[in-house]
């Protein structure tokens, strides 16, 4: 038995979930990893990923305010971490992300392809462009 009663098939598919999230945001971070809590401090996240701190919840089915609560107490430990909640959507469900809307916001503003797709543009501009455009200052 692994974590709290947990089999080990349990605990596999736990691991499992951990790692391709880590190998998912490598995409992102290059330097993303799997943190293994038993060498570090209890305070690790479960995936790294540059200010990522990432907690993967895979099976059961917590409340995401609560899991979200607790990741962003936990970010604190690391000065500028974006606390952020990754979980499966049902058995084969696709995974989700859980951010808050001011961290959204940051994630938005630094990534300029991002801003164009919610701003509803065809191609990418500069806000200065777009406001020239509309004639506001």
């Amino acid at each position: 038995m692994g974590r709290r009663g947990m089999t080990s098939k349990g605990v596999k598919k736990w691991k499992t979930f951990e790692r391709e999230t880590a190998r998912e945001l490598r995409k992102l971070a290059p330097g993303a990893k799997r943190c293994l809590q038993f060498q570090r401090q209890h305070g690790a996240p479960d995936v790294e990923a540059g200010v990522l701190w990432a907690e993967c919840k895979s099976g059961g089915h917590r409340p995401v305010e609560r899991l979200y609560r607790e990741t962003a107490e936990a970010s604190k430990a690391r000065k500028d971490s974006m606390p952020a909640v990754v979980t499966k959507a049902g058995t084969r469900g696709s995974k989700l992300v859980t951010l808050s809307l001011k961290d959204f916001i940051r994630v938005a503003k630094a990534n300029p392809l991002l801003q164009a797709k919610l701003w509803g543009w065809t191609e990418p501009r500069t806000r200065r462009a777009w406001r020239k455009k509309r004639g506001t200052p």
